[in-house]
């Protein structure tokens, strides 16, 4: 199975959790990474099949619409492997996610 890439940016967190929750439980994808940024909030990297992403994108889509937010995904295909190294970029250590 060749394994795409899902790039959601989203406005706000809480969309952003919602949101995941029913793409994961919508569809076979998995969270390789979930960032905060300055644009729009949160940045999702989900993995998975090319049919499995669209469905989960769109399930992201309408949950974030229901909330009247903003989102912006990229599907990937087949990324390259260059681009893959980037994606997969290190870990950042981050207060909001990480229990004492």
């Amino acid at each position: 199975m060749n394994t795409g890439l899902a790039l959601l940016e989203i406005h706000g967190l809480t969309p952003a959790l919602v949101a995941l929750d029913r793409l994961e439980k919508a569809a076979r994808v998995r969270l390789v990474q979930m960032e905060l940024n300055d644009f729009y909030g949160v940045f999702l990297k989900i993995a998975g099949d090319s049919a499995s992403l669209r469905a989960a994108v769109e399930q992201a889509r309408s949950t974030i619409e229901q909330m009247q937010g903003k989102i912006t995904p990229t599907i990937m295909d087949s990324p390259a492997d260059g681009a893959r190294k980037a994606i997969h970029s290190q870990l950042e250590p981050s207060p909001l996610f990480e229990a004492p």
